[in-house]
């Protein structure tokens, strides 16, 4: 069988893995199935980091690490929806009713923004926290129309630098390395 956590081969009676330590799911055959070895032999756990991604804790939890390319696609399906929210909001013909519902949905989505990017940089063993002015920045655009044009440059700089960026390289001090094989 293969441990949940780490995907690594263990002998099918321990409790715990060897690799991780973590503690081995017995009953359930649904994660042993999700990993596959690929052409060179090498264990594949892309799978499980995309259902990762899209789990609860995946999406509100500031734990963790996030490799680039789960970073880009949750950043960008989460920029289309605050920027259709956002340019709805700014258009001035919504009641006020309407604009509080859209402000509390544009602070909970900004809050999935603030985690993935927090992620994003503890995998590359910066403190999470910067996340918070990095969505301030990247999402005040839109409500600070004399500054749009910089703070806009400043919010493409920084997600390039998210994207492109390659993580830390094992584990580190946020936790293993997304991509460990």
């Amino acid at each position: 069988m293969y441990c949940t956590k780490c995907g690594q081969q263990i002998p099918d009676d321990s409790q715990f893995c060897s690799f991780c330590g973590a503690k081995v799911i017995t009953g359930d055959t649904s994660h042993s199935q999700q990993y596959t070895v690929n052409n060179n032999g090498k264990f594949d756990n892309s799978f499980y980091h995309k259902k990762e991604v899209l789990s609860k804790s995946g999406l509100f939890s500031f734990k963790g690490r996030r490799n680039r390319l789960p970073y880009f696609m949750t950043a960008w399906v989460l920029n289309m929806i605050i920027n259709f929210f956002a340019k709805i909001m700014v258009s001035g013909r919504l009641s006020s009713s309407m604009e509080l519902g859209l402000f509390a949905a544009l602070l909970f989505l900004a809050y999935i923004v603030a985690t993935n990017i927090s992620k994003r940089l503890q995998d590359m063993n910066i403190n999470g926290y910067l996340s918070i002015p990095l969505v301030i920045l990247t999402n005040s655009a839109y409500f600070l129309k004399e500054f749009g044009v910089v703070l806009i440059g400043a919010s493409i700089v920084c997600n390039l630098f998210l994207i492109f960026k390659r993580g830390t390289v094992g584990d580190n001090d946020y936790g293993p390395d997304p991509l460990k094989e």
